[in-house]
């Protein structure tokens, strides 16, 4: 139940496009703001590192000009000059400005206010060593005081090491510190960034290949739907323009060919022909042995002229046992004789007679045929001289052939029953 729970929720995160917006938006708000308190983090580092080397800096130089002052007061009497006095009172001045700004700083540091003020009191020494100083300086007998001033240098200066190690070991400190807050941004960063792959670009991912899936899916619907619909409209063209039984050219496509071979002929004199053929004993076996056996001698019937005609031909069934056949020609020598020809054998092919559930069934077939002329010009007269033709082929017998107003006999005679 847990699991199914699970699934649920996480298709439905997964699977709303908001959802993820609005996730990665809160993914940015949270970098933005942790990048944002790490460039502040830093910048108060690189301040502090700033403030701890001038800190350093001043108390270095602070050491070295409590050596120099205590140089320069050592100096006798007698090789004093003016320059060396204000070089004196140059140091004096620098190192009581430099211990002002390190005990008046408005951020003091710990360190600062331990040895400055609270426990090691070195700004008490300090400045104990600047008066002494000037009091060698000032006094006539000044210079019993020089060996005060070299006692009172030692503890200063030793001080002063002490300041400085302790403020270098903090300034490492603050450094060490600022590498591990670096590490701790590094792996927040990465933590960010795995939780962005899992949480959003990872859903964001399989959100898109679930969509190119389902588009793919309907991709193949479609198409499979698209080939479903040509193939219902090639069987509906099929069905328009053939007939259903024998596959042959249907009425439609009959006198559509029929139009276009007409318009030829008339655009170039060649003969167009039409063939009518009507099948012998026909109804007699319809009648005998059923409508099956009638619709297997149609489709037979129909094999054998389709085998019969040329590429050109085309081979159309009329309805019932009628056919007709379209027959172009490129030039008229020789189109009687074709015609015959082609007449004669369509007869003789007909009546080898067909066989059909073990029964030999006698079939023959009687042909009327006519040339596109003046007085069959259009499809309706073309057809009809044919029909004309295959009557008077009928007056004279069956298994007789008819072209125009001549009948043929039969090669091997009357084969009319």
């Amino acid at each position: 139940m847990f699991i199914v729970t699970f699934v649920r929720i996480f298709n439905l995160l997964v699977g709303n496009p908001r959802t993820l917006w609005r996730r990665y938006l809160l993914a940015m708000l949270f970098v933005g703001v942790f990048i944002a308190g790490s460039h502040l983090a830093q910048m108060r580092a690189v301040e502090a590192a700033a403030q701890d080397a001038t800190i350093i800096n001043v108390a270095g130089k602070q050491r070295m000009l409590s050596q120099r002052i205590l140089l320069l007061a050592l100096t006798p009497e007698e090789e004093r000059t003016p320059a060396s006095d204000a070089a004196l009172e140059q140091a004096l001045w620098t190192f009581s400005t430099s211990n002002d700004w390190l005990v008046n700083r408005p951020h003091m540091s710990d360190i600062t206010r331990a040895h400055y003020v609270s426990e090691g009191d070195l700004d008490q020494m300090s400045r104990a060593y600047i008066d002494l100083t000037r009091r060698v300086l000032t006094e006539p007998d000044g210079a019993r005081l020089l060996p005060v001033l070299q006692q009172a240098s030692v503890p200063l200066l030793a001080s002063l090491d002490r300041a400085v190690n302790l403020w270098e070991t903090d300034a490492r400190g603050r450094t060490d510190a600022l590498t591990n807050q670096s590490h701790i941004m590094l792996a927040i960063a990465c933590t960010i960034l795995i939780l962005e792959g899992l949480l959003i670009f990872l859903p964001a991912q399989y959100s898109v290949r679930r969509t190119l899936a389902e588009m793919e899916r309907s991709h193949e619907e479609i198409t499979a739907k698209t080939q479903r619909i040509e193939a219902i409209a090639e069987d509906l063209h099929h069905a328009a323009f053939h007939d259903t039984l024998t596959g042959l050219a249907n009425r439609a496509q009959l006198f559509s060919v029929l139009e276009q071979a007409l318009d030829g002929w008339l655009d170039s004199g060649a003969p167009v022909a039409v063939i009518q053929i009507d099948l012998d004993h026909f109804k007699a076996i319809n009648d005998t042995y059923g409508h099956p056996a009638g619709d297997y001698v149609l489709q037979e019937a129909s094999r054998r002229m389709a085998e019969l005609v040329r590429p050109q031909d085309l081979v159309a069934r009329m309805g019932g046992d009628e056919f007709v056949v379209v027959a172009p020609f490129k030039h008229w020598e020789d189109v009687n004789e074709q015609l015959e020809a082609m007449g004669q054998a369509m007869i003789a092919e007909i009546s080898r007679g067909v066989q059909y559930d073990g029964i030999d069934l006698t079939l023959g077939a009687t042909i009327g045929a006519a040339l596109a002329g003046p007085s069959a010009k259009t499809s309706d007269e073309l057809i009809a001289a044919a029909d004309h033709a295959l009557y008077l082929a009928k007056n004279a017998g069956r298994g007789r052939l008819c072209i125009g107003d001549f009948v043929y006999e039969p090669p091997l005679g009357d084969v009319a029953a």
